[in-house]
């Protein structure tokens, strides 16, 4: 058998998400609803990360991800890390989620986009000190804020869509800078072409959320 590489890329790998074992579904379903606080629902976190990057190591993988065990959703945590994105409450996209009831939230830019924080740094790092291989980080591409945005609160934040892609740009700069220098070597960004748009049924649904022009 030949040796393993010790650097990416990697014959075996995966997208980075993994299937949340019952333990972390039922802590985050209680932490939302008041039962444990967070600092429980994190003891939680760490545990099941632990286990998924011990399986992953056993199966023979080199790039290990946390399974993205600390986000509800793939792509809304770390947008919602900068200043200026929140959700709104009650309202979606429009896409569904198949075999599960709650749906990700619709995403909206009230402010300015601007990186006062680390928005998952902190994530990568734990990730870091528990594995022995190479920690995989994983982010959405900055498109899937401008595709996945309320369209009305876009345009009256951002009248020049221009200044919207330069903020964002800068602050997916700043993280990837700061990733970079906790020691990620390993980063994949995703979604970085969203070819469904060429559906109709997708350009449906873009138009009734706010048009097709932005």
């Amino acid at each position: 058998m030949a040796k393993a590489t010790p650097r990416p890329p990697f014959r075996a790998d995966h997208v980075g998400s993994l299937l949340r074992p019952p333990e972390l579904k039922d802590a985050r379903i209680k932490a939302k609803r008041g039962e444990i606080t967070s600092g429980a629902l994190r003891q939680v976190e760490d545990k099941c990360i632990r286990e998924v990057v011990a399986f992953q190591e056993s199966v023979g993988l080199q790039s290990i991800t946390d399974g993205e065990y600390r986000r509800d959703w793939w792509h809304i945590d770390f947008l919602r890390g900068f200043d200026g994105v929140e959700t709104i409450a009650g309202r979606t996209f429009g896409v569904q989620f198949q075999g599960a009831d709650e749906q990700p939230p619709l995403m909206k830019v009230r402010a300015r986009i601007r990186r006062t924080r680390p928005s998952m740094v902190d994530h990568f790092k734990f990730l870091k000190s528990v594995t022995r291989r190479t920690p995989k980080f994983c982010m959405p591409s900055p498109a899937m804020l401008h595709a996945r945005g309320d369209r009305e609160a876009l345009r009256r934040t951002y009248p020049d869509l221009a200044q919207f892609w330069a903020d964002l740009t800068q602050v997916y700069s700043e993280e990837i800078g700061n990733l970079n220098q906790s020691g990620c070597y390993y980063l994949q960004i995703d979604r970085t072409i969203i070819a469904i748009k060429c559906r109709l049924r997708v350009k449906e649904t873009f138009r009734n959320v706010g048009g097709d022009r932005n």
